[in-house]
């Protein structure tokens, strides 16, 4: 007659196997963190219930942990068809687990990429790094009407105001939370943060004064962040309208000729003298040049706005991955609200340097 089988009522050896040790450990360790909020710790209390799905699962891991090595690590030696039993999974299948923290949060950003393998100049894009702060306002303002007990779109006539307010202060949801991106840089777009675009055009078949073939003038325009909340980057005009500044340097200019500029709803004003012995003269053809000027920032194939416009679609789409990302990864009763560009701000540094005379 066979032995029969028993479940024995010792206390298992190791820890990681005693289910009540666990148990009530953790009932500690959440007495310990969260006591104060939490003091119900019966079997009907959906913590409690986690807790020992949790506790389970740890006795489970102690008793696989308790096999030889060698049957952890290979399948069947005999049997040449034996599946792969899977023992060791990667760490995205044993971790699934969402962001929690801010720094959980700048961590997944960070992975996000755009891969275009058609974009040979620029097959890889994505976030260098993010911040994450709380926002303090939302898309729309309410306030809070204490002696009706509700909240409302409109401030609250009773509200008696403090010292410094001059109205009634929206409620602040404490949810909401506004994201800094910083972009990587590619061979195509250079830095993608930055929003300052220089080229130089080179002035050719000027038949009114061919002295002015050869001509050099580098232009750098600083258009509006992708960020602008003004632009519309599906309108021209309205890109146009939010440039920043635009600046001018001539190179190669002939002896006795001079360039001034002005804008002019930002559009290129150009003026150009010849001065000589006889006295001043207006270049030759000095509208035309002003209109390749103007073509050259706005409406030529190969113009500084097609060119960052350009490069604001490579990070649009950089930004439709990041909200993504966000919102399949966001926890319960939160939100985010405003992405924004990190600002390039450019600084010089000056110092005095003293060698030895054998250094």
């Amino acid at each position: 007659m066979s032995e029969s089988i028993t479940i024995s009522k010792k206390t298992p050896a190791s820890k990681s196997l005693d289910y009540s040790f666990l148990r009530k450990e953790g009932i500690k360790y959440i007495q310990k963190l969260a006591g104060k909020i939490w003091t119900d710790f019966n079997i009907h209390d959906p913590g409690v219930t986690t807790l020992e799905v949790l506790c389970y699962a740890i006795t489970e891991l102690g008793y696989r942990a308790g096999y030889p090595v060698e049957d952890l690590l290979v399948t069947d030696p005999q049997d040449k068809n034996a599946p792969d039993i899977l023992n060791f999974h990667t760490a995205r299948k044993i971790f699934p687990n969402g962001p929690v923290t801010i720094n959980d949060y700048r961590k997944l950003l960070i992975d996000t990429e755009v891969a275009d393998a058609a974009d040979t100049r620029c097959p890889h894009a994505g976030v260098k790094n993010a911040w994450l702060e709380q926002s303090p306002a939302n898309e729309i303002p309410f306030y809070v009407h204490k002696k009706d007990s509700k909240l409302d779109y409109q401030p609250d006539p009773l509200y008696v105001l403090k010292p410094g307010e001059t109205s009634q202060p929206p409620v602040n949801p404490g949810i909401l939370y506004d994201i800094l991106l910083e972009f990587d840089k590619c061979d195509a777009y250079g830095d993608l943060n930055e929003n300052t675009i220089t080229k130089t055009l080179t002035i050719s078949e000027h038949t009114q004064d061919p002295k002015l073939n050869g001509l050099k003038i580098k232009i750098t325009v600083e258009f509006p962040r992708w960020d602008d909340e003004d632009t519309d980057w599906d309108d021209a005009a309205s890109i146009k309208d939010g440039v920043i500044t635009i600046k001018l340097q001539f190179f190669n200019v002939p002896a006795g000729y001079h360039f001034q500029y002005e804008l002019n709803n930002n559009l290129v004003k150009l003026k150009g003298t010849i001065t000589s012995a006889s006295g001043n003269a207006d270049i030759p053809g000095i509208a035309q040049i002003e209109t390749k000027i103007n073509n050259f920032i706005y409406s030529d194939a190969g113009s500084l706005l097609n060119f960052y416009l350009r490069k604001v679609d490579k990070i649009t789409q950089i930004i439709g991955q990041v909200k993504a990302r966000l919102h399949a990864n966001r926890n319960l009763c939160e939100d985010f609200y405003k992405l924004r560009a990190l600002k390039v701000e450019k600084i010089a540094l000056c110092a005095d340097i003293d060698l030895e005379n054998d250094a």
